[in-house]
């Protein structure tokens, strides 16, 4: 947290598909740093999906590279380090449109007291949670999902979480069958969807 107790991110990366739409997205990043929706430290990027259509995974990743060159840079290294990586928040916004949403409230919601780690949002979707949810983060390591309760049929052309009788996902299953998503289904007949969270 940063002394106005607004979340300070380490690095903001916006990913987006077109080279078109770089400067554009990359402007509006350090327009809303200076508004003060971002806080003045955050490195704040726009990154290029290297070729179309890359995939959220694949953009995920190219962003925590060109965020880990970044870093190292500062730090002073001349090669790539993952060291940079320890203590940074990092949070990284997928634009699947050229119209992005401002998802960086949302994230900050539910980031206070998180360790340092990777935040991966869409800014494809909307979601509004509620204003006093608060995450337990004593003692997590790991990755976390927050998901929300969908309809089978919508599960169908995005994705699910399985998970154990404990609520640890054993797995995502991403455009599956009927079958493979069925095997999410919970008590109210509702599946946990794999789903943006801002």
């Amino acid at each position: 947290m940063s002394d106005s107790g607004k979340f300070q991110w380490t690095v903001v990366v916006l990913t987006c598909q077109h080279k078109d739409s770089v400067y554009a997205f990359q402007r509006e990043l350090e327009l809303r740093q200076q508004r003060g929706s971002l806080s003045p430290g955050s490195l704040v990027l726009t990154v290029r999906d290297r070729q179309e259509p890359l995939g959220s995974g694949g953009a995920t990743l190219n962003a925590l590279l060109v965020a880990a060159e970044h870093l190292s840079s500062r730090a002073g290294h001349t090669v790539v380090t993952a060291d940079v990586l320890d203590d940074a928040h990092i949070l990284i916004l997928h634009t699947g449109r050229d119209f992005p949403w401002s998802s960086c409230s949302r994230a900050e919601q539910v980031c206070p007291g998180s360790p340092p780690g990777v935040w991966v949002c869409s800014t494809d979707a909307i979601l509004h949670l509620p204003q006093d949810l608060v995450l337990s983060w004593e003692g997590f390591s790991g990755v976390r999902v927050l998901a929300l309760p969908g309809d089978v049929s919508y599960a169908a052309d995005h994705g699910v979480y399985l998970s154990d009788a404990q609520g640890q996902v054993t797995d995502i299953v991403y455009r599956g069958t009927e079958e493979q998503i069925q095997q999410a289904v919970m008590h109210d007949g509702k599946v946990p969807l794999v789903r943006p969270v801002q």
